[in-house]
């Protein structure tokens, strides 16, 4: 039986290498195009996109992580949310409003002691400090500091600040619950104005959000007056600080 392809139709053999590397070549690329849009998805399903800290799923996964073979997780929750933060998106527009969330961020990465820090949605973030409640103590004092600082925004100095609730976390079965006590403890500071509250058995009285009457005070400007309403600036990332 004669093949149906001739001798002349044949590659030479340094061809035919070529021909086999652009291959290889081809092969190896789209491989690495796989491996990076599966570390891509990875990321993206556990990070905020637009703070690039971690998310609620990303940041139990990361605490979790920190505990012994035991399932033994010495350390404590933080849980914060923004004061005065609204004002901030109806006056001066949702641009600004990311702004200032991409600024807490920042000033959350350098907090000392927090070894993980997330956005749970919104203006809500969330961090865990290893150790005992001194040393929580002492991470929940500095992201109330940082957080009091004024945001700049462009033209603008925007002051917001944050109300902390803390609790204790002393195994991985119990990072849930421990992040719904730290929850209610940050509503209960903020609804009485008090910058920090860690969790006692009493705050489980106040198990639903709807429980708790929380009325922030306006947004502020650096000198501490209410914001009149301004016309809205063209946020330059450059310049948050």
């Amino acid at each position: 039986m004669r093949s149906s392809t001739s001798a002349g139709d044949r590659l030479c053999p340094v061809a035919e290498h070529a021909e086999l590397g652009r291959q290889v070549g081809l092969l190896r690329a789209e491989v690495a195009r796989l491996r990076l849009a599966e570390r891509q998805a990875r990321w993206a399903a556990a990070h905020d996109r637009l703070t690039g800290l971690l998310n609620r799923d990303g940041f139990h996964a990361a605490v979790a992580g920190l505990a012994g073979r035991d399932g033994v997780l010495d350390g404590a929750l933080l849980v914060l949310d923004l004061d005065r933060f609204k004002p901030v998106n109806d006056l001066f527009g949702h641009a600004v409003g990311d702004a200032v969330l991409v600024a807490v961020a920042r000033r959350l990465a350098g907090v000392d002691g927090l070894v993980v820090s997330a956005r749970l949605g919104g203006d809500e973030f969330a961090g865990f400090v290893a150790g005992g409640k001194r040393r929580a103590a002492a991470a929940a004092a500095e992201v109330v500091e940082r957080l009091a600082r004024p945001v700049a925004v462009g033209n603008v100095l925007l002051q917001v600040g944050a109300s902390v609730g803390v609790a204790k976390v002393t195994d991985v079965g119990g990072l849930g619950e421990g992040v719904v006590r730290a929850d209610l403890a940050m509503l209960v500071a903020k609804r009485a104005a008090t910058p920090i509250v860690w969790w006692h058995p009493d705050l489980a009285l106040h198990r639903s959000r709807d429980a708790l009457d929380v009325r922030p005070p306006p947004v502020t400007a650096k000198g501490g007056g209410p914001l009149a309403p301004t016309p809205r600036p063209s946020p330059e990332p450059s310049s948050i600080t």
